[in-house]
């Protein structure tokens, strides 16, 4: 999908959410997830209104578009991503909703998740994001050919509530398969120098649609990886610790201490090559043991 078919994306999706019926099946299918996987007996009315609070928050949601690269990016850093203090800060917009042009990796395999969407949250135990993830209607009809056409373009399939404060993972094969840690990560990527590159772009509305009544034009941010990705100098050199050789340093994640908050966040450090310049360069297949 085009960047410029995101804002008719949200708009089809948002009508589709005010029809009475559907909303209703929205409600039904949170109340399902709560009981069966979160084991929440919570009444029906607090799936109705879930359900409503999603649709208005993606009525005014900060449209954005990462590329291909950059969402490949995001689930290749995810396995590693580390545990640390979730703050607002690592959030781009207040409610946003974000396609991803190579689709995240879901939880069972079953799904793809082609766009995620958030907004805030307030319970009894604190504030924190709610995130949704949705898979296109035709996947949806590959997996469950009854379901409804008047259900969307964009099917809400999972849903993630995070709390503000330490964010951990039961264990690797949980933090890999977690279509929220790609988006936590997508988020921290977006926001860090050297790494994404962003441009808005604002969208007229077709005559169609001005003849609708619709005046407000919508802006996509398209967020791209960087053309050049500069490597870390300085800090890991040793001035006792002699090379021969050159290698690539695979991206990693550093959980970077940030003085200004007095938080730790995680900083993605790019591939770079290492060692002496005009040393030969190691393949993949050589192995380099530094000891220190």
């Amino acid at each position: 999908m085009r960047p410029g078919e995101l804002p008719g994306l949200r708009r089809q999706t948002v009508a589709n959410r005010k029809i009475p019926g559907v909303r209703d099946a929205i409600a039904g299918g949170f109340d399902f997830f709560n009981r069966t996987y979160r084991g929440w007996d919570v009444p029906h009315k607090f799936s109705h209104e879930y359900a409503e609070m999603e649709a208005a928050c993606l009525e005014t949601a900060s449209l954005f578009w990462a590329s291909k690269e950059m969402s490949e990016l995001a689930i290749a850093a995810t396995p590693s991503l580390p545990g640390f203090d979730l703050t607002p800060d690592v959030i781009p917009c207040t409610a946003g909703l974000i396609w991803f042009d190579s689709a995240l990796v879901t939880r069972t395999g079953a799904h793809h998740y082609c766009a995620a969407s958030w907004h805030p949250i307030a319970t009894e135990n604190g504030d924190g994001i709610v995130a949704n993830f949705y898979v296109t209607a035709e996947k949806v009809h590959i997996v469950n050919p009854g379901t409804p056409d008047s259900m969307g373009p964009l099917f809400n399939e999972f849903d993630q509530i995070a709390l503000f404060g330490p964010l951990e993972f039961k264990d690797d094969e949980s933090r890999r398969t977690s279509p929220f840690g790609a988006l936590v990560s997508a988020w921290l990527l977006m926001g860090q120098a050297g790494i994404a590159e962003s441009t808005s772009r604002e969208f007229k509305l077709s005559k169609g649609e001005r003849r609708e009544g619709r005046h407000d034009a919508a802006t996509v941010r398209i967020v791209d990886v960087a053309r050049h990705m500069k490597a870390p100098t300085g800090e890991h050199d040793h001035a006792d610790v002699k090379y021969r050789n050159r290698w690539v340093v695979s991206g990693h994640w550093r959980n970077q201490w940030y003085p200004k908050t007095k938080t730790h966040k995680p900083k993605w450090i790019t591939p770079y090559v290492k060692g002496p310049e005009g040393a030969p360069l190691l393949t993949q297949k050589e192995t380099v043991h530094a000891w220190r």
